[in-house]
């Protein structure tokens, strides 16, 4: 029974999130209403809070679904690596689950919210500063870091800005092109995460001369 009522409530939130993209690509943002939603989607508006706290929430829910057990996925590092070969592992499995359930329309919808909804580009920065805290949480911890110390939140906030750039790039390619083109780009990316996190730990880092 408990299986059931899971993929229930699983089919209710894809429903919901399915007719909030829809409504919001045909009526706009501000003309959307909760209730609009709800009907949409044939459940109660209190029904919708039961799985959404804001409107802003539901146009993330697939990063929400993607960002489930990360702290924990960091901290406890399963496949044995790094934090970085963890996050790395992370990413590969991320672009597979996207290229089975891109939705290029509801991708460009987002991309074009975020820009004109201050509300929903806020949204984005937090899922975004979440796994930003967490990553820099388990690179403290790998690294023995004491407290205070800059290190695990610079490495962090580098390894974050990869996240943020490469799901909004190429987003008119096709997906076989734009999968490989991200590929590259975080190869790319871990070399020089990699290398200067290498250079920090080994004091070989150097500040810039004063002018």
């Amino acid at each position: 029974m408990t299986g059931l009522r899971e993929r229930k409530k699983r089919q209710t939130r894809q429903a919901i999130y399915a007719a909030a993209v829809r409504l919001f690509g045909e009526r706009g943002w501000h003309a959307t209403t909760v209730a609009d939603i709800a009907a949409a989607a044939d459940i109660a508006p209190r029904t919708f809070f039961a799985y959404f706290p804001a409107k802003e929430d539901v146009l993330f829910a697939p990063y929400e679904d993607l960002f489930t057990g990360f702290d924990e996925l960091m901290l406890t590092r399963p496949h044995g690596g790094s934090v970085l070969d963890e996050l790395r592992t992370w990413l590969d499995q991320v672009f597979v689950q996207q290229a089975e359930d891109f939705d290029p329309v509801a991708e460009a919808l987002l991309d074009k919210l975020s820009v004109e909804v201050d509300s929903i580009a806020a949204k984005g920065l937090q899922i975004m500063d979440r796994a930003e805290r967490g990553l820099a949480a388990a690179l403290a911890d790998e690294l023995g870091s004491p407290a205070g110390d800059a290190l695990p939140a610079m490495v962090a906030a580098a390894a974050v800005a990869v996240l943020r750039s490469i799901p909004v790039a190429g987003i008119e390619q096709p997906a076989e092109e734009r999968a490989r083109q991200a590929v590259a780009d975080l190869d790319r990316a871990f070399l020089f995460i990699r290398a200067g996190l290498a250079a920090l730990r080994s004091g070989s880092a150097t500040a810039p001369a004063g002018g």
